[in-house]
């Protein structure tokens, strides 16, 4: 699947983490800013922003297979909102979230990933223990889906931001605007796969 790459600095008014002479795909990007703003007019008391990668394990790095890689993305972020849905994990019906694939060739095959939670329900991100003890908030939560799907798939954490006012939002665009980068990432018109993939939350009536 193709994209259209730009070089930009800056995209609707929001800096964008590209650097000169790098470009980025121009839809991840857009897709990543309207999901962002979207999700502001559902919760208005705030919005959670988690940054983090997933890391195929050792017996899947290899086979380098961006189909089945693309299908395994899509069910873990099928089952991780249907969790989040469960009232123990805070009965949360709506996400949003984006992914890229990436990989180069010093690393294994890797996703870049945010997920976006209302605030009011979702204040920290919780710990990441391959042990998958209760309580350990959304990152545990994520860990443990990733460990089942992939056997043996590894997460880390980047960051969490905590949306309330426009400085806070062009801070944590900034930030996840690193998954738009084109780096690392295949582009042919033939491919027969997605790079990245997107929630396509609307905006509140």
């Amino acid at each position: 699947m193709t994209s259209r790459l730009i070089e930009v600095d800056v995209m609707d008014g929001y800096d964008i983490n590209s650097g000169k002479g790098k470009p980025i795909i121009e839809d991840a990007m857009r897709a990543i800013i309207e999901q962002i703003e979207s999700y502001g007019t559902h919760y208005t008391s705030g919005t959670t922003i988690i940054r983090f990668d997933l890391a195929l394990p050792d017996h899947m790095a290899d086979n380098k297979d961006p189909a089945a890689e693309t299908e395994l993305i899509s069910a873990f972020f099928k089952k991780l909102k249907e969790r989040l849905g469960y009232k123990a994990n805070g009965g949360i019906k709506k996400i949003i979230y984006a992914w890229t694939r990436e990989v180069e060739k010093a690393k294994k095959g890797h996703f870049h990933c945010y997920i976006g939670l209302p605030y009011r329900k979702k204040r920290a991100p919780g710990l990441i223990s391959t042990k998958h003890r209760e309580g350990n908030g959304v990152l545990g939560l994520i860990d443990e889906i990733w460990e089942r799907l992939t056997d043996g798939g590894r997460v880390w954490h980047s960051k969490t931001h905590r949306i309330k006012d426009e400085a806070s939002r062009q801070k944590a665009i900034y930030h996840v605007s690193y998954l738009a980068k084109v780096r690392g990432k295949t582009y042919a018109a033939n491919a027969g796969h997605r790079n990245w993939g997107s929630s396509r939350l609307k905006p509140a009536a």
